[in-house]
């Protein structure tokens, strides 16, 4: 099966909806799920996953371009993933004027399903499983500010494979 994988990393910041940054995000997304679509005219793919930093500051404008029409083929459905409390921010925003929020998603197409979702961050996570990943609790508050997403996808069941063009 042929998997087309597209990672993103948007334009940051941008404190309105009518900003530079927010305006350039809509640009690259709009590049981006053109150029999926140029793939999927010329090359057979059974599947397309999309994931990385959208920096969705001012709203999922930039994620629902890059996810394409809705009750289309190739729409891609947002994975949703979540901390153990349930919250699901990957954007951590403590100590900034930023609040803390989602702004990685990833996407994928309808021949996959979730088996399990999660945003990993080493503060939330259970003291069992950060000894046996060998973290401390603020493990990754230096690395970045951004969470990790941890998706299962599978292949859905009874999907047809597509046929080459």
């Amino acid at each position: 099966r042929i998997t087309l994988v597209v990672g993103v990393d948007l334009q940051c910041c941008g404190d309105r909806p009518d900003s530079i940054e927010e305006q350039r995000r809509l640009v690259e997304t709009q590049l981006i799920r053109e150029a999926i679509e140029r793939v999927l005219r010329r090359t057979r793919v059974d599947a397309v996953i999309v994931g990385g930093d959208f920096n969705t500051t001012q709203g999922r404008a930039p994620v629902q371009r890059v996810q394409g029409p809705a009750g289309t083929r190739w729409h891609l459905a947002v994975a949703e993933s979540r901390h153990p409390d349930g919250q699901d921010w990957t954007g951590d925003g403590r100590g900034t004027v930023c609040p803390s929020k989602k702004l990685d998603y990833l996407l994928f197409s309808a021949a996959l399903e979730v088996r399990a979702a999660r945003v990993f961050d080493s503060e939330s996570s259970a003291q069992s499983e950060r000894a046996a990943w060998g973290l401390a609790v603020e493990a990754l508050r230096p690395l970045s500010e951004h969470r990790p997403q941890i998706v299962d996808l599978a292949w859905r069941k009874g999907h047809e494979i597509a046929s080459a063009r």
